[in-house]
């Protein structure tokens, strides 16, 4: 209470002293009786006042209170000993469709999928045991067909004996996680299938940065047409790559991705070039280059697809035709 004792009969004395005087007839004792009754009702007065503001100022914080309970994002369930539900805020209720009437004084397990109640008993046991905050990820299910995945955290009170526990669905949160876990499997199951096919292949095939001009990735072929390891190309600089390169081809080899974006305005997905190369034995290998574009989730190019074909017999043959078809002109 705010006002103490000495100054609630202070006020007492001072609201008495204003008072018509008592009459002098009256003996001292009576006199004095009367002051002290005086005083004494002055002063329950005071005190009624001040429970009364005392009341007004605890039924106010327990408004506020069951407002935000209620009023809460996240839905509330308190439940005692026996896991049977003690209370629900209108935020759960909602969520469950049900009416707090309708889940008041049932057990919280009839509420919890069955494949999920082991989960919960050990994390309603775990609450208890070591007496801070835990968590566990359920599915819980209702009559006309409510399920969600939720998110329950939990206290044990120790001088309620009561659990306290949040609750917050998480039903899309899982239907991502899950479409995720699809999606990297089958993305897992083409890559695996992709790399076979390509480690296969005769043609050297690579995906490469379209900023750095490196390669983030290289067949295994490369070693079989140029004489280079895997490593050895992704290890290899810009300055390295070029010297790869006939110098009359360079120019090709740096403006691929400018090309590329102004061939995609105009309708086209891939170039194609023949370009002249060393390998590593420093043999000059005639290459047919068919690159093309990938781009992220916003629809930006970040990597040139190239899939390099050794011509250098065609290219052969080719000049032998040519010659024979001069020597019989």
């Amino acid at each position: 209470m705010g006002t103490d004792f000495n100054e609630l009969r202070a006020k007492a004395l001072e609201v008495l002293s204003s008072k018509k005087t008592i009459d002098h007839v009256w003996g001292n004792d009576v006199k004095r009786l009367i002051e002290e009754l005086s005083v004494h009702q002055i002063e329950l007065e005071f005190q009624n006042e001040e429970l009364i503001r005392a009341q007004n100022e605890i039924q106010k914080t327990s408004d506020q209170y069951a407002e935000l309970f209620n009023d809460a994002p996240i839905g509330y369930i308190i439940i005692d000993k026996t896991r049977t539900i003690v209370t629900v805020n209108d935020t759960f209720c909602r969520f469950a469709k049900r009416e707090r009437t309708d889940l008041v004084g049932n057990p919280i397990d009839r509420y919890i999928s069955p494949l999920h109640q082991d989960s919960f008993y050990h994390f309603f046991r775990l609450l208890k045991t070591i007496n801070c905050p835990s968590h566990v990820e359920i599915r819980m299910q209702f009559p006309y067909g409510t399920e969600a995945y939720v998110s329950v955290d939990g206290i044990y009170q120790k001088d309620s004996d009561l659990y306290r526990l949040t609750v917050s669905d998480i039903s899309l949160q899982k239907k991502l996680e899950e479409r995720l876990r699809l999606e990297t499997e089958k993305a897992i199951k083409n890559e695996t299938y992709f790399r076979q096919i390509v480690e296969r292949s005769s043609d050297i095939f690579y995906y490469q940065n379209i900023t750095t001009k490196l390669f983030d990735y290289i067949s295994p072929t490369v070693s079989n047409i140029l004489g280079y390891s895997q490593d050895e190309c992704l290890d290899m600089t810009l300055k390295n790559r070029l010297s790869l390169i006939l110098p009359q081809y360079r120019d090709i080899f740096l403006n691929i991705g400018d090309e590329l974006i102004e061939a995609e305005n105009e309708g086209k997905t891939y170039v194609v070039h023949e370009l002249e190369m060393y390998s590593k034995t420093n043999q000059r290998r005639w290459i047919r280059g068919s690159y093309t574009l990938v781009k992220d989730s916003f629809d930006r190019p970040y990597q040139i697809m190239g899939t390099l074909q050794d011509i250098t017999n065609n290219k052969q043959y080719e000049r032998f035709l040519l010659q024979a078809k001069s020597e019989a002109e």
